[in-house]
């Protein structure tokens, strides 16, 4: 296994901290790159806000405002909505969950994202 993970059109390389979306890299800022690999590791699962800063800014005071940003901002760069494509969901006063259907390490295609599935709700 090669580490990668597939979901929609993008194929995220943790390691080496890359996402493309077929062959072009998605520029992302770190931090949102660093949010996306968290809610990747664990998928299906809710993330409190808490343990998304602590793992995104540690060691570091963060705003509020800080993370929804960064969230904001990756969901722009997945393109998360248009089409019905859910990616990362939102569960007010309580973090945030990676929702799509990850295929792990290589294939030959990308796996399609169904359409929004709560299953954190």
């Amino acid at each position: 296994m090669d580490g990668s993970l597939r979901f929609g059109p993008f194929v995220l390389h943790p390691a080496q901290r890359v996402l493309l979306a077929g062959n072009s890299p998605v520029q992302l800022g770190s931090r949102a790159l660093d949010i996306l690999c968290l809610l990747t590791e664990r998928p299906g699962e809710l993330l409190s806000k808490d343990e998304i800063v602590a793992r995104v800014w540690p060691d570091t005071y963060v705003v509020d405002g800080n993370l929804r940003v960064h969230v904001a901002g990756l969901r722009k760069a997945l393109g998360d909505g248009r089409g019905g494509l859910r990616y990362i969901v939102t569960v007010p006063n309580r973090g945030y969950g990676f929702i799509a259907p990850i295929q792990r390490g290589p294939a030959e295609a990308p796996a399609e994202p169904a359409a929004a599935q709560d299953r954190l709700g």
